[in-house]
């Protein structure tokens, strides 16, 4: 017998931003998100207002991050 389990996000959710490229870096900070692990353990429970939050965190972490193979 096969399931099908459809999960509905509330009309406010935001796009979960797993790029399912998942490695902590030393802040444990998500390399593929730019979500720490406690932003990423949070998101499902998390109302529309504080996702945007957690998301404009996470871009900002990735822009402030030096580009791999940076020299300096």
């Amino acid at each position: 017998m096969n399931a099908t389990v459809n999960i509905i996000s509330p009309p406010d959710s935001e796009h979960n931003p797993c790029v399912r490229n998942c490695c902590l870096d030393g802040d444990g900070t998500c390399m593929g998100c730019g979500r720490t692990l406690p932003e990423i353990l949070e998101w499902h429970t998390a109302q529309g207002s504080r996702q945007r939050e957690i998301l404009a965190y996470a871009k900002k972490r990735q822009f402030d991050r030096p580009s791999l193979g940076s020299h300096g």
